[in-house]
């Protein structure tokens, strides 16, 4: 049904004038010949309707060069790399630059150390003059202090002393009396961390029958120094040996206990 109705189509069109050799073609063909060309059309029809779409054509994006106005990773000059965008050199810190330049036909970034240049990152490029810190090596002192004797001192004088005696008559006599007097100064530093709070320091006479006179040391800070003073009475002339011993009484804890003893020497005639 469909095919005859096919071939009715086919001949309405080939009645038109401007198909006149169709139309001799078409009555050639007989109604048995003109059944199986619309067949054949539909045939035709069926398997183009299987075909697949023709492609959809891809557009294909412009080439654009890459270039860098540094040409090329240049730290010390500030440039600008483009490809489809810009990119220009930037400081990220005072140390390190992002420098751009072209790879593979596009801006890519690395990271550049201007100290290691020996200069330092401004403006987009490594300028100027790196100059590292320095770096004091001077060990830092123990936060405890550390007293230890400078000097021993001795000033020698003769004292005069007149004594006064009243009798049960009533009577007023006289007596002078003289002593030999040795006024000992000694010098403590502190050469610790810390301050070193007040102390007790120990003075003797070696080989004399002087008692030996324990004095106040005050507070001394780290660095500085501090005195103490005692006065003696002396046995005699001749050579006398004064030792001083620091912190006598251990109060202070120090970096070290062996340097507390000083001496000093003078003599009598």
């Amino acid at each position: 049904m469909v095919l005859t109705r096919l071939a009715g189509a086919l001949k309405g069109v080939a009645q038109r004038p401007a198909l006149k050799p169709a139309r001799v073609l078409w009555h050639r063909l007989g109604r048995k010949g003109r059944i199986g060309l619309a067949a054949a059309v539909v045939a035709a029809l069926a398997v183009i309707a299987l075909l697949p779409p023709p492609p959809v054509p891809v557009a294909v994006a412009e080439r654009v060069p890459c270039l860098d106005s540094d040409q090329g990773s240049l730290p010390t000059v500030r440039g600008t790399c483009a490809d489809r965008e810009n990119f220009t050199d930037t400081c990220l810190t005072g140390q390190t630059l992002l420098e751009y330049a072209c790879a593979d036909e596009s801006c890519v970034v690395q990271r550049v150390d201007c100290h290691t240049l020996g200069k330092v990152c401004s403006a987009g490029a490594c300028n100027g003059t790196y100059a590292p810190p320095v770096v004091n090596l001077t060990p830092e002192l123990p936060k405890v202090p550390d007293l230890t004797v400078q000097s021993v001192w001795a000033r020698v004088f003769n004292e005069t002393k007149t004594n006064t005696t009243v009798n049960t008559s009533g009577n007023i006599s006289y007596s002078v009396t003289f002593r030999i007097v040795a006024t000992v100064l000694v010098s403590v530093r502190n050469i610790g961390g810390a301050p070193a709070y007040p102390s007790k320091l120990n003075l003797s006479m070696r080989g004399r029958t002087v008692e030996d006179k324990v004095v106040d040391t005050p507070i001394i800070l780290p660095g500085e120094m501090g005195s103490a003073v005692a006065n003696f009475t002396l046995d005699g002339a001749g050579n006398y040996l004064v030792l001083a011993d620091a912190d006598i009484l251990h109060e202070i804890e120090e970096i070290s206990e062996g340097n507390n003893r000083g001496a000093g020497n003078f003599s009598v005639s």
